[in-house]
């Protein structure tokens, strides 16, 4: 299967990448893999464009998370506009809790199962030793489309690749930094006060990385 990596300019967002007539291609097994840096609306995609694909289709997605304030906020998002029917969120721990006690998860009902944030796997492995075992639960489910979406899964889908022998369908969207002017140094306090009240005058937006958030705040 073919891998599509899009830099056309006006490529922004993974829906102008990903539409109703991508997804009918899509079959029972296959592994995609939506490879997109943060604010590029992956999550977007899934709870609009694969809901509304979904619905049509009488067809139930699995949205699995790592962190309990997205599966919260994910949660709230789902009930605002009505979408649990066709929308259900787990935690990856609690299918990991399942297996380790010898119970059963029903994956049968799912036609999707999306895997949002799946660096998870690797990175989350420094701590978590049973992280393989919702891997490997969900590579098993060959009757389910599996979605893997993340800002930085390249490791992870080498591994997945490697370790399960598939040849995943790829969407990359490249990361932008065009709108970044300049990048500065500086190790003074001095020095970052008379940045920060020129980006104010100049009505400039600028981001700034400094050790100790504190000596700010207390002023």
């Amino acid at each position: 299967m073919s891998n599509i990596n899009q830099k056309e300019k006006q490529i922004k967002y993974v829906t102008d990448l990903i539409y109703p007539d991508i997804i009918k291609t899509w079959h029972s097994g296959d592994v995609i893999i939506i490879s997109a840096p943060c604010g590029r609306g992956k999550s977007f995609f899934i709870k609009n464009f694969l809901y509304d694909f979904a619905k049509a289709n009488d067809k139930k997605i699995l949205m699995l998370l790592h962190r309990v304030n997205c599966i919260t906020q994910f949660q709230k998002e789902i009930e605002k506009d009505s979408k649990t029917d066709f929308i259900d969120i787990c935690s990856y721990q609690k299918i990991e809790k399942t297996i380790l006690h010898n119970k059963s998860f029903d994956w049968t009902k799912y036609q999707f199962i999306v895997c949002d944030e799946f660096h998870y796997f690797l990175d989350d492995a420094a701590f978590n030793i049973t992280t393989d075992l919702s891997l490997q639960e969900i590579m098993k489910q060959t009757n389910a489309i599996k979605i893997f979406t993340s800002a930085t899964g390249e490791n992870v889908k080498e591994y997945i690749q490697e370790l399960y022998e598939v040849s995943p369908i790829t969407y990359k969207l490249d990361s932008d930094y065009s709108f970044i002017n300049s990048i500065t140094y500086f190790n003074k306090q001095d020095t970052i006060e008379e940045f920060l009240k020129e980006a104010i005058e100049k009505k400039q937006k600028a981001i700034f990385f400094i050790l100790r958030l504190k000596k700010f705040t207390e002023r």
